[in-house]
């Protein structure tokens, strides 16, 4: 369930961070956390 749950928050995540990315990318990394950034940073590579 924490897999489960760590996956929703990511995928979420990443959805909101995508949509916001296309307005304004700075604000978007200043609002989460570390570890979330290299999430953003591979996503944003692979689109």
């Amino acid at each position: 369930n924490e897999k489960n749950k760590v996956l929703l928050d990511t995928t979420y995540s990443v959805s909101k961070a995508i949509l916001e990315g296309l307005t304004s990318s700075e604000s978007l990394y200043t609002d989460k956390g570390s570890i979330k950034d290299n999430s953003y940073s591979t996503v944003s590579y692979n689109i």
